[in-house]
């Protein structure tokens, strides 16, 4: 039994409210790590921003000193046989892994993915082995992912921002998606800056510290600025980390739900890839695996 350990579990939300099913399946899971003896520390930010809402998540474990931080959605349920589920992560004692849910909309794919190397492309892994075994990979979603915290204090804040895909653009805290203005690019490149200026000077600070002066151009031109790829606050996580020299794992044994219009789960994509194969003469098509993730 461990002494002394704890771990934050970090759900964010716009508006405080949680899916049923989430809160029950997550405080079963919960009841099992506290009778292993680790104390459990719940922290719900709330607000429109993903990105810091996560990033508050991580300064919580950090001033608790604690092991491990898991962020779980709040649409994110666990299987019912399942409630050890985050011991067994534990148990891999591994910096970064996630268990395996999809999407809720479109071919429902795996949120995971290897990186492509151009455009700042990912493309979603389909033939994850549903063995229990460990799998690498370049990026997961933040659905259910358990980081040991001593990777956050090798690197530097804000730890989940958003993916560009513009290597002249710094990637950013907020989503730029449906964006269109070049003029508004120009701008929004200054105003990066500012942000990313004022994160190097002040080192122990994070993105949610940052003065509303300095954010305010950011701000104001985010919504309007940048065409094309796009990667959420998740993915954008990952790729810190993979740049510090960490690895990136699915855990296989632990099979998630995402709550939508049903509980959605990989026997969706599965059956879904098996109807697209069987309409494309068993050939696979490349475009499905191609996606953004981060909704």
């Amino acid at each position: 039994m461990p002494k002394d350990k704890t771990i934050v579990v970090c759900t964010p939300t716009v508006d405080g409210k949680f899916e049923h099913g989430m809160m029950l399946s997550v405080t079963a899971a919960l009841y099992e790590l506290q009778k292993a003896g680790w104390k459990t520390i719940l922290d719900y930010p709330r607000g429109s921003n993903i990105g810091v809402l996560r990033d508050l998540g991580v300064r919580s474990a950090l001033e608790s000193d604690a092991e491990y931080l898991l962020q779980i959605d709040s649409d994110t349920v666990i299987a019912s046989n399942a409630y050890n589920s985050i011991l067994r992560m534990i148990e891999r004692d591994v910096d970064i892994v996630s268990g395996v849910y999809v999407g809720k909309q479109g071919d429902f794919v795996p949120i995971a993915a290897h990186y492509q190397g151009h455009a700042g492309r990912y493309k979603t892994v389909e033939d994850i082995p549903l063995d229990g075994s460990l799998v690498e990979v370049d990026a997961v979603g933040g659905g259910f992912l358990l980081v040991k915290t001593d990777v956050f204090r090798n690197l530097t804040p804000p730890y989940f921002h958003w993916l560009t895909g513009y290597p002249d653009l710094p990637d950013t805290p907020f989503s730029l998606r449906g964006c269109r203005n070049e003029e508004s690019l120009q701008k929004i490149k200054s105003a990066a800056g500012q942000v990313d200026a004022w994160l190097r000077d002040n080192p122990d600070k994070g993105l949610v510290d940052v003065p509303i002066a300095t954010l305010r151009d950011f701000l104001i031109y985010a919504p309007n600025a940048l065409p094309g790829v796009q990667h959420g606050e998740d993915y954008g996580f990952c790729q810190k980390a993979k740049a510090a020299g960490y690895k990136i794992w699915l855990d296989s044994s632990v099979l998630l739900g995402h709550i939508g219009s049903y509980i959605y789960t990989v026997r969706d994509f599965m059956m879904n890839k098996a109807y697209r194969e069987s309409q494309n003469g068993h050939n696979k098509t490349d475009h499905a695996g191609i996606v953004s993730v981060g909704v």
